[in-house]
Parts: C-alpha cells; sequence; structure tokens
C-alpha cells in the first residue's frame, strides 16, 4: 500500500475530531474578542461617548440623570416664576390685599372729608382743607385748614366740623385743634385749624 501525504477527507473524518481541532483556535478567538470588547467598552467608548455639558463631562447614564434633574430643576423654576407672576394664590399677597382693602385710600378719605365740611357749614367754601394726611402703619389723619367767610362763628363751625368727622370716622382718638379767631384783610375774620383723627 503506498504512503499518501494527503489529508483524509472532511467527509471520512469523524464530527468529534474536526470539533476538537477547531475548539482550541475558537476559544481564543472568542476570548481575545471579549477582552477587546470589554476593553472597548471601559476604556475607548467613554471616550467617544462622554458628552460636555456646561464644562463637565457626562456620560449616558449621567447624562440620563441630568436630564431628569434638569427638568425637575425647572418645573421647580416655572412653578416659583409663576407664583411671582400670576401671585393670586400666594399666601403673602393675599395678606397684602387685605391690607390694603381694609385700609381707606386717600381719595375717599379726601371725598368724605369734603361731603363732612359741605354738610356742617351753611356756606359750601366756609371750610377750607389746606391739607389732609393719611398714615396707613398708625391709622392716623392729620387734617389742617381754616374756617372762613362765617364772621365771628368760625370757631363754632370749627367745633361742628371736629365733632361731624369725628363721627363720621368713627374715629377711637382725636387731637384736638387750637380754637383761636385771625383777622386777615382778604377773607375777614378766620380759624385756622390743625387736627388728626385715629381710625
Amino acid at each position: 500500500m503506498p504512503f499518501s501525504l494527503t489529508e483524509p477527507s472532511a467527509e471520512s473524518q469523524p464530527l468529534g475530531l474536526i470539533l476538537q481541532r477547531i475548539a482550541l483556535p475558537f476559544f481564543l478567538f472568542a476570548a481575545v474578542l471579549a477582552g477587546l470588547l470589554l476593553l472597548s467598552w471601559f476604556l475607548i467608548l467613554p471616550i467617544f461617548t462622554s458628552v460636555e455639558v456646561a464644562g463637565t463631562k457626562h456620560t449616558v447614564e449621567s447624562l440620563r440623570s441630568y436630564r431628569a434633574d434638569l427638568l425637575s430643576d425647572i418645573s421647580v423654576a416655572e412653578a416659583d416664576r409663576s407664583k411671582y407672576i400670576l401671585p393670586v394664590h400666594d399666601e403673602a399677597y393675599l395678606a397684602l390685599r387685605v391690607r390694603r382693602n381694609a385700609a381707606p385710600s386717600f381719595l375717599s378719605l379726601f371725598a368724605d372729608l369734603t361731603k363732612v365740611a359741605s354738610s356742617v357749614a351753611t356756606q359750601p367754601d366756609a371750610i377750607h382743607l389746606s391739607k389732609i394726611q393719611y398714615r396707613s402703619d398708625g391709622k392716623l389723619v392729620a387734617i389742617g385748614g381754616d374756617v372762613r367767610f362765617v364772621g365771628p362763628r368760625s370757631m363754632t363751625v370749627l367745633s361742628e366740623f371736629v365733632e361731624a368727622a369725628k363721627k363720621h370716622f368713627k374715629a377711637e382718638e382725636v387731637a384736638l385743634p387750637r380754637f383761636v379767631r385771625e383777622e386777615q384783610e382778604e377773607i375777614g375774620p378766620h380759624s385756622p385749624f390743625t387736627f388728626s383723627l385715629r381710625l
């Protein structure tokens, strides 16, 4: 029988022998591939997949948490902005509105004082108001002016005006004016006054 250098054909070799011969190269290839994949996963991919946001590098995982934090911060900021822009339900705003509505306005004070002055004097311009100040912190109204064109009755009209203003505003306390009568050429006898009401 002559000697042959040719390999036996795959058909003549058993399957177990084929698997045994390729097992070591396949295992080496799989081990090297797995090692390279692990190295690229931990060393190379973070370099190419990291993103710089606001001067800080983020990976894909940290970007998800960073986005969630940003969205929560945005929702908090929007709620704060809505509170400042539309402060209808804000407690401080409601307290300020209650204080503002409780305090009388200057225009209503002026209108009420003018009405009281016209109801006391028979002449429409007898009580001349030259100064009205309102301090909301102490609820104090300071009134200044003079009573004129009523002759010697100026102090009587002034007394009636003070009593009518006290009654109209339901004042807790009244700092009475000085009841004096002075003479002036243009307006004749008149009584200048300054008094205050604590509402």
